[in-house]
């Protein structure tokens, strides 16, 4: 399974490798760095950058270090991401979680104000209902019951229940679980009002370097997002 966060570029000049600090200014919270080379897609170029993110934690455990065991109260972790970038479709894709994600690009975006400037994809669900296959699941917004928040609906309901439908159509619904043929492969896909999608299939490296980056715009521009 592979979620891909989505930003619509209006700036993106980062072209090396810069260091991100936390709010208050006091710690790494990451960096951002260029990788050398370009990746084509269906005629469009993409550049490749690899984010490291930095999650620090206060807790005491008991660590090796240099082969000595050793008791600290305080330890960071770090992750990695590959992060793919194209001028000319205007799109940013994040390959990690929605909330390491999204807090990536706010912190990059809060230390780069002037050379980074992104905007949500706002997912027209009823028009990816239509060019799915088989709906499989839809989360939605309530507002009209004090009790509930959300609901969530399956199987035939997500294309037979009115709830849903109205709930579609007056754009409440936040996330969408469906079956899509792309080219000659079914595959399943979620799409989140967070402008986020999610491949539930693993891909392998034997047809292409960039399996995921291949499916994730060949279902964008199923779904019209892109051109």
């Amino acid at each position: 399974m592979q979620s891909i966060t989505l930003r619509k570029v209006k700036t993106f000049n980062i072209t090396g490798t810069l260091s991100i600090t936390d709010t208050k200014g006091d710690q790494i919270f990451g960096s951002i760095a260029l990788q050398p080379g370009s990746y084509i897609v269906n005629g469009k170029s993409f550049v490749k950058y690899i984010g490291i993110l930095n999650n620090y934690y206060e807790d005491a455990i008991d660590v090796e270090i240099e082969g000595v065991l050793r008791h600290v109260d305080k330890y960071q972790k770090t992750e990695s991401f590959d992060i793919f970038y194209s001028r000319e479709a205007e799109i940013i894709l994040v390959f990690a979680g929605t909330r390491q994600a999204k807090s990536f690009l706010d912190q990059l975006t809060n230390n780069y104000p002037d050379d980074v400037e992104l905007d949500n994809y706002d997912f027209t669900f009823p028009d990816i209902t239509t060019d799915a296959v088989n709906n499989k699941a839809l989360f939605f917004n309530v507002t009209d019951d004090e009790h509930v928040d959300s609901m969530a609906a399956f199987g035939d309901d997500v294309d037979q229940n009115v709830d849903v439908s109205s709930a579609i159509d007056e754009r409440r619904a936040t996330y969408l679980m469906a079956q899509m043929d792309i080219g000659s492969t079914s595959y399943t896909l979620g799409f989140s009002k967070k402008s986020a999608i999610v491949i539930y299939q693993t891909m392998t490296v034997t047809t292409s370097e960039n399996a995921y980056l291949q499916l994730a715009i060949d279902t964008l521009q199923l779904i019209k997002v892109l051109k």
